[in-house]
């Protein structure tokens, strides 16, 4: 039999679904999440569904997780401020931030923008993938570690990497 399980990371709990993939059968679980290592809920809450429907985490072949704590530190903008790396051309898509919506609701639709999650000043973009320059007021010189050292500037404490390949 092939089990799936699919597990929410929340701020006050952790939810886990399991699905019998041959009957069909569903199982659910709630846990207490820990907000000191999320893990632990995860861990702990597999073991329990497991045991409730009789099976070895093992017979597990799909894992899917989400979590609403990061979407609600998105949401709440509670997030650490973010250094990014782009690929050049890209440094001020998400501060533009605009795109065509088609059908009928493109031409009189407001979309208030919301604030970047990442400063225009903390992003610094890098030539195309493939190719090892770096393109940036904050970098110089050539390599991924230097685009990364490049995209922590003073006052951010995480970096993020989105590159797009053609």
């Amino acid at each position: 039999m092939a089990y799936r399980l699919g597990v929410d990371v929340g701020g006050t709990f952790t939810d886990l679904l399991l699905f019998d993939d041959e009957s069909g059968r569903t199982y659910r679980s709630k846990v207490p999440s820990t907000p000191h290592d999320p893990s632990e809920a995860v861990l702990s809450g597999t073991q329990g569904i497991c045991g409730t429907a009789g099976i070895e985490p093992g017979a597990i072949a799909d894992f899917l997780h989400g979590t609403t704590v990061a979407t609600n530190a998105v949401l709440e903008g509670k997030g650490a401020r973010v250094g990014l790396v782009v690929t050049e051309g890209y440094r001020q898509v998400l501060q533009i931030a605009r795109s065509l919506v088609p059908g009928g609701l493109a031409a009189w639709i407001i979309w208030p923008k919301p604030e970047p999650l990442a400063r225009l000043e903390d992003t610094v973009a890098s030539s195309r993938p493939g190719t090892s320059t770096v393109s940036s007021s904050r970098a110089s010189g050539s390599g991924l570690g230097q685009m990364i050292q490049a995209a922590r500037p003073p006052g951010t404490s995480e970096r993020a990497i989105c590159r797009t390949w053609r």
